[in-house]
């Protein structure tokens, strides 16, 4: 590590007033070669065991981002990079014209996670990849070219994902128009308007108002048989808001009475997050296409589309074609069947479950003990901590927010938490590895209780 630290400092000239195994020097370089579209927290990883990273200094941190909600079975797993190294030696990509036994492995594999649900799929390498394959198959199976969003759904950069993204302001802010024919519905949280109690979103006659209105809109602003309706059953990016399962149940009956197919972006609830396989196993639906990215390559970067035999075959029979020189790559396919394994063998699911459901207890002693703490959010591995204002409005509390994130980060606690405009200002997501030990959420908490002491009632009114 000294010798290639040594060496950047060799080949980054007028450098030598810092130090190569500080992070300042490593967050300069970084700000003069990469394009500086997003925020970053000035620090310079250099290495994970499990749960744990350490940066160029040698500070060491809990992640509970995992590798930006990817890194599922934690860092440097033993098994996982055995399984890829092995692969390594052998084949690393061979295009889309062939197939190999690590590809056909896995996706035999990740068929039988769904409960007999799909058996086909197609792979790809990010979770905007996966959106725009379901799109596209979605158009090709009805004739259709409509697609219904709804706001708060977050589905990636590229083109067709951005266009049924459901953010506004900065999101959409200076990049052209959107995709044509795509129509954005409220969830139960953006129909309930200002000045209506807090948890109005979960009164059961405000959400059954709310697909009345959803099918009043889909009717008088769209031909009212779109291609396919694309949900996000947990909305992560919008403040960790899982959708009321009798909504979810709504869009289904939708779907089948006007001929679209449901699309379920899983890409961060699907593989085992929420405890389950798929997130659509806890709203008693089955959609029509899931999409998988993030935790599916535990780390390598790895997405699917996930749909029936008789949908994947008639679809094909209509002209659906898609293709990718890293369609089923075998170094990316031996990172998922390893990942799959692994959360298999270690019943990682079930530790999900039990570390998941103590943390989000604890957490919301800590919040309901704190001036400026909010509710606990979403389930398993997927948490969403908020902080208000006050407890009485839940008025969002960004200035809190950031200076909790900060805090967490000092005491070294890694959250996901980051200033893009769009994405909800006072809620910290909360995203461990799977293998994450009874002791080291423990650890986790006494840093959050930490942190939150330490901001006091900023923010608070």
């Amino acid at each position: 590590m000294v010798e290639s630290l040594e060496r950047a400092r060799i080949d980054a000239p007028g450098r030598s007033n810092l130090a190569p195994d500080t992070n300042d020097y490593w967050v300069e370089l970084d700000r003069r070669h990469r394009i500086q579209s997003r925020h970053t927290h000035p620090i310079c990883l250099t290495r994970g065991e499990g749960a744990w990273l350490w940066d160029v200094a040698n500070n060491k941190y809990l992640d509970f981002e995992s590798g930006q909600i990817c890194a599922s079975v934690g860092h440097s797993n033993p098994t996982y990079v055995a399984a890829v190294k092995e692969q390594l030696d052998k084949l690393v990509q061979t295009g889309s014209c062939y197939i190999d036994a690590t590809q056909v492995r896995f996706q035999e594999k990740l068929a039988s996670t769904t409960g007999g649900h799909f058996q086909q799929s197609f792979l790809a390498c990010s979770g905007s990849e996966s959106n725009e394959a379901a799109l596209r198959l979605a158009k090709s199976y009805t004739g259709r070219s409509e697609v219904v969003s709804f706001m708060g759904n977050y589905h990636g950069h590229t083109f067709g994902a951005w266009s049924i993204t459901g953010f506004g302001d900065k999101a959409r802010a200076g990049f052209g128009p959107p995709m044509p024919g795509v129509t954005f519905l409220p969830t139960p949280y953006d129909y309930v308007m200002p000045g209506e109690p807090r948890y109005a979103y979960r009164d059961e006659s405000v959400i059954a108002a709310c697909v009345r209105f959803c099918e009043k809109m889909l009717d008088a602003t769209t031909s009212g048989k779109p291609a396919a309706i694309v949900v996000e059953l947990l909305q992560s990016a919008a403040g960790v808001r899982p959708l009321p399962i009798p909504f979810v149940q709504a869009i289904r009956r939708i779907c089948d009475e006007r001929g679209a197919l449901m699309i379920a972006d899983e890409a961060q609830t699907g593989l085992g997050r929420l405890g389950s396989w798929w997130g659509f196993e806890k709203f008693e639906v089955v959609p029509d296409i899931v999409t998988a990215s993030k935790t599916l390559g535990g780390g390598a970067p790895l997405s699917a589309i996930l749909v029936s035999s008789r949908l994947g075959q008639e679809a094909v029979l209509r002209g659906y074609r898609q293709s990718s020189s890293h369609t089923g790559d075998p170094l990316l396919c031996a990172a998922g069947l390893a990942t799959i394994e692994i959360i298999e063998n270690k019943d990682l699911l079930r530790n999900v479950r039990t570390v998941g459901g103590y943390l989000k207890e604890e957490l919301q002693k800590l919040c309901d003990a704190s001036p400026i703490g909010g509710e606990m959010r979403g389930e398993g591995f997927l948490l969403g901590l908020e902080l208000v204002r006050s407890k009485q409005s839940g008025q969002p509390n960004g200035e809190a927010t950031q200076l909790f994130t900060d805090e967490c980060r000092k005491r070294g606690l890694l959250t996901g938490w980051w200033p893009v405009p769009y994405l909800a200002a006072n809620v910290v997501r909360l995203m461990p590895a799977y293998t994450l030990t009874m002791a080291e959420a423990q650890e986790a908490l006494s840093i959050v209780e930490a942190s939150l002491k330490a901001v006091g009632r900023t923010g608070a009114v």
